[in-house]
């Protein structure tokens, strides 16, 4: 058997992709009787190929802190000025942080995007003194955000590491 489907039909699906598998696992759960009115009709139209409805009427805002911390990778190995460095996520009564650690040296401080909704990188040293690192802009989604991860581990953790030495 062959299922034709159009080009937008196939768009609609990759773009749908995930909040469809969000509904087939519910089902899976739960049962198709225990959807929502809204998720049944949304789940009709995109088995019908046609776009649902948005009825939000305001978009999820991301908590960039937690966003950071969810995509940051841990154990992550760079080098400024010929020596290197490790990062490792750790958690702290506080909330989660990174602490960037010299592997050649004694060197090493925590740091932490975006903490308390602050537009920048607060970094405490170990003595216990306190920067904000500022940055133009607070990544707002999750392309934005992998986009300041790639920038953070390339250009920010650089920057601060020469400022602290």
């Amino acid at each position: 058997m062959k299922i034709i489907i159009t080009e937008s039909q196939l768009k609609l699906i990759i773009k749908e992709s995930s909040s469809i598998d969000d509904l087939l696992d519910k089902i899976n759960q739960v049962g198709y009787d225990n959807l929502s009115d809204e998720e049944k009709d949304k789940l009709i139209k995109l088995s019908k190929g046609e776009e649902p409805e948005d009825n939000s009427d305001y978009e999820e805002e991301i908590d960039p802190y937690q966003l950071f911390m969810h995509y940051a990778l841990e154990n992550e190995e760079f080098e400024v000025n010929g020596k290197r460095y490790q990062t490792e996520k750790v958690e702290e009564t506080d909330g989660e942080h990174i602490k960037v650690v010299g592997i050649d040296d004694e060197m090493y401080f925590y740091v932490t995007p975006f903490w308390m909704g602050k537009p920048g990188v607060s970094v405490i040293t170990v003595e216990g003194k306190k920067y904000l690192y500022k940055t133009k802009d607070i990544p707002k989604t999750e392309s934005e955000m992998h986009s300041f991860i790639s920038n953070f581990y390339t250009d920010i953790l650089p920057e601060i590491i020469t400022k602290l030495s």
